[in-house]
């Protein structure tokens, strides 16, 4: 179920990376859910900015 959800929210919004993945699948249904949704509200400024750090 975890993966049926990243993998919907994936083809809505845009691919995350491995490591978000991972991180994401060691977490409960509704953190996951929490999480995405959370992600899905930032500006796309915010997120590749982010990334670009690591």
């Amino acid at each position: 179920m975890k993966a049926i959800i990243i993998n919907q929210w994936e083809n809505e919004h845009y691919p995350l990376g491995t490591i978000k993945k991972q991180k994401l699948s060691e977490k409960t249904e509704h953190e996951i859910i929490f999480i995405l949704n959370r992600m899905a509200q930032m500006p796309a400024i915010v997120r590749f900015g982010e990334a670009s750090e690591v």
